[in-house]
């Protein structure tokens, strides 16, 4: 048996630890000069320390270099114009012009656009939800009444025996050929594994997660979907604060009586909320949802005016 000199070993090592080196520079050079180079005195920083410190400036900078906010961010706005370009035209459905706009509403309509690209609609029938029991119970008889699609988003969902519940609900809808799609935040809803999600996907629901992986990035979590939406057929909506859970219903012993709104949406705002949820979606899944069908025309359910 031939044993390796000391020396030798140390060669070898500074061979591997040098070829490693090289490596991760030429991977990770090209990337820092692409991201960084509206920024020079920060590329330059960078640079040194990656040369200097090989492979200990590589991992710095894949830990804190690397803007994942901005860049997620830069994927979530192609997929909402990606999905908008391919949308019916959903401002013709009550659109209210801002012509007809008093003062004070027209500074919250330049508010609201600043986070959305929707427009005021009218003829929509709006019922406050104070009381979470209630809520749940209107959302399943809603679930229930599906004839084409169901299309949920959740920010926590969980495995109890509420979210069971509701999930069985939807099994029953997806067998009864019901298109059921199902979208759900990778850091809200943590808990839901395997064995809660598989009997979903057996029964041909589409199940996707928001930004999916580990996501322990400390800043990743600025972009998660906080978003609870409910949409049966493209005419009756939900959105608000309730997410799904024993908690949500008062039924944890820690935390007690729990108050969340939660809006019942009918009418020409639900067309905006399924467009939220087809970004979302498409963002997730690469899946376009800009068939007519999502967006049928809407019937004035009422006389108030909402903007999603």
């Amino acid at each position: 048996m031939t044993l390796q000199s000391p020396n030798e070993e140390i060669t070898l090592l500074t061979v591997v630890v040098t070829a490693i080196s090289w490596l991760m520079q030429l991977l990770l050079i090209p990337s820092l000069m692409l991201n960084r180079r509206k920024h020079p005195s920060s590329m330059t920083a960078w640079l040194m320390a990656m040369i200097s410190l090989p492979i200990l400036g590589g991992v710095l900078y894949l830990l804190f270099g690397v803007n994942r906010v901005a860049r997620k961010a830069h994927r979530k706005a192609r997929a909402s114009r990606a999905v908008s370009r391919n949308l019916p035209e959903l401002s013709q459905y009550n659109y209210l012009p801002d012509e007809t706009l008093s003062q004070k509403q027209r500074e919250l309509l330049r508010t609201a656009n600043r986070v959305s690209e929707t427009v005021p609609t009218t003829g929509n029938r709006i019922e406050i939800l104070s009381d979470t029991r209630q809520t749940l119970g209107l959302i399943e008889q809603a679930v229930l009444s599906a004839k084409d699609h169901l299309h949920l988003e959740y920010y926590i969902w969980q495995p109890d025996a509420t979210g069971t519940q509701l999930r069985d609900t939807l099994i029953q809808k997806a067998r009864e050929g019901v298109k059921v799609r199902f979208l759900y935040d990778n850091i809200g809803s943590l808990r839901l594994g395997r064995k809660f999600l598989e009997p979903m996907r057996d029964a041909g629901i589409h199940v996707a997660r928001f930004m999916p992986g580990l996501n322990w990035y400390r800043w990743t979590i600025n972009l998660r979907s906080h978003r609870k939406i409910v949409i049966v057929d493209g005419q009756t909506g939900f959105t608000g604060r309730m997410n799904i859970g024993d908690e949500y219903l008062g039924k944890s012993p820690e935390l007690g009586y729990w108050r969340d709104t939660h809006l019942k949406l009918q009418g020409p705002a639900v067309l905006q909320l399924q467009q939220i949820f087809a970004e979302d979606w498409y963002y997730a899944t690469g899946e376009e949802l800009t068939d007519t069908q999502f967006y049928p025309s809407p019937n004035e359910m009422g006389g108030m005016t909402a903007q999603v």
